[in-house]
């Protein structure tokens, strides 16, 4: 019998709907918005609380593409 492939996460856990999450949509666009550039990122990191990687994620789409539209 074949088992089916186990859900790792909820289709509405997305975003702010996941219990969770540590940023708000408006602060997810705020990253977004700011300018990129050598030694920026790790500024926006700190500036919001977050790590360097999740600041690359959302300016390239990888994470938060559900609010900044990418």
């Amino acid at each position: 019998m074949k088992q089916e492939p186990k859900q790792t996460s909820r289709p509405d856990h997305k975003g702010t709907h996941n219990p969770n999450a540590r940023l708000t949509d408006k602060i997810v666009l705020a990253i977004a918005g700011e300018p990129r550039g050598w030694g920026k990122n790790r500024g926006i990191a700190q500036k919001y609380g977050v790590s360097y990687h999740t600041v690359v994620s959302i300016q390239h789409g990888r994470r938060w593409a559900s609010v900044t539209g990418e």
